[in-house]
């Protein structure tokens, strides 16, 4: 599962894996995290939120936002 949205993440609220930080792979990839077998990123993870939902808030726009979506997907080592 793929959380895109940048500006309002909600997997980190909607489910509590037991280690949910993120960590890069040998390869230069960041490790999914796994919740109940499931491969799950969210930018809620990498920008530090906790379950609620709150923490840093990021500011960016279009070609920024685009990128950084982009590179989730991509750089995430899915298993």
């Amino acid at each position: 599962i793929l959380d895109a949205d940048l500006y309002g993440p909600s997997l980190p609220a909607m489910v509590s894996p037991e280690d949910d930080g993120v960590y890069r792979h040998g390869d230069g990839l960041v490790n999914a995290v796994w919740y109940e077998g499931v491969a799950c990123m969210s930018y809620g993870w990498v920008a530090g939120m906790n379950e609620g939902g709150e923490g840093s808030a990021a500011v960016m726009r279009g070609p920024m936002a685009s990128s950084i979506a982009g590179q989730l997907a991509s750089y995430t080592n899915w298993g």
